[in-house]
């Protein structure tokens, strides 16, 4: 284990963002040559590993462990493009049924090739036990509490974040002259949290 100098423990989760952070920009760049954002790109990777190439919307919410209304603007904004489509399943009309277009299905070689390259790649340069302990740190950060317990946890951040940083004042905003933008890394909000939290569409890691 490695200290920092202050002697607290060294931010792990924050090291995990950062290497997150480039491997979306990496990711994002490929996509862009076909005209797809990293999160298209996603979605399309874990559909086309689906029997027929669909999927029910909620097996996309799952897969990603986002909520419906998140998953419902990326599938919109895909569906606008043209490459899926939603119905209604067919013994629910709740339920929605979302299929890969010809469209998306042009791209998937590509995509799983440079996918199943990165990791080819990654299981060369680490020993399976290697990989084994990184399996079992991403599980660490990855784990997710029940809704009950993050919106808990989300109660409590809010009320802690009422407590201005500079004052330690609850409710009384700091001057200008002494407001700082940091960089907290995965600290601020933990990763037990739901990653929903933090819903940006556009940062989910393909799969």
């Amino acid at each position: 284990m490695t200290d920092t100098p202050d002697g607290r423990p060294e931010n792990y989760g924050r090291l995990l963002q950062q290497a997150s952070s480039s491997m979306g920009q990496e990711l994002g760049r490929f996509a862009a040559r076909y005209g797809l954002t990293e999160v298209q790109m996603a979605v399309i990777n874990f559909m086309s590993s689906q029997p027929g190439g669909q999927v029910p919307q909620h097996a996309i919410e799952a897969e990603f462990h986002i909520r419906r209304s998140t998953v419902t603007v990326t599938l919109q904004r895909m569906e606008a493009r043209g490459l899926l489509t939603r119905s209604q399943a067919a013994d629910d009309a709740r339920r929605k049924i979302v299929r890969l277009t010809a469209r998306a299905t042009r791209d998937v070689e590509a995509i799983h090739h440079y996918i199943d390259h990165e990791q080819r790649e990654f299981e060369r340069r680490f020993s399976p036990t290697q990989i084994d302990d990184f399996k079992a740190a991403l599980a660490f950060f990855g784990r997710v509490h029940d809704d009950e317990e993050a919106d808990r946890d989300m109660a409590g951040l809010d009320e802690s974040q009422d407590t201005n940083v500079g004052t330690g004042e609850r409710g009384k905003a700091p001057s200008p002259a002494t407001t700082t933008t940091t960089t907290t890394g995965p600290t601020t909000i933990p990763p037990t949290r739901k990653r929903e939290c933090a819903a940006d569409v556009d940062q989910l890691p393909p799969r």
